[in-house]
């Protein structure tokens, strides 16, 4: 009987998985960075084709810090795209891999 119930229990036992590294939270990093408006402000004066109907849209990396904005021109006067570093000096382009964060009017 004893051999029969070890033979059950050595039948029963269970592989556990290996451990795996824990998925990353969305929020692991805290929440995305508020926009500059000083920020802002500088690249709306400093872009081509500014107007009223100019807006900027930050640029997101992975750890919700920005990384960049673009500048979309008024249409009215030119519709150019312009890009720039989080501290508003004009780029060449900005890197692959950003989100998209909210967009920002230029106001006159």
């Amino acid at each position: 009987m004893k051999r029969l119930a070890l033979l059950f229990l050595a039948a029963c036992r269970h592989e556990w998985p290996e451990e795996t590294e824990p998925a990353v939270r969305p929020d692991e990093y805290g929440p995305p960075e508020p926009v500059m408006l000083p920020t802002i402000a500088a690249i709306c004066n400093k872009a081509p084709c500014s107007g009223e109907l100019a807006h900027v849209t930050a640029w997101y990396d992975h750890k919700n810090r920005i990384r960049g904005y673009t500048h979309d021109g008024d249409p009215q006067r030119c519709a150019t795209t312009s890009s720039f570093d989080r501290d508003g000096n004009a780029v060449r382009a900005l890197k692959n891999g950003l989100v998209r964060g909210g967009s920002n009017a230029c106001r006159p």
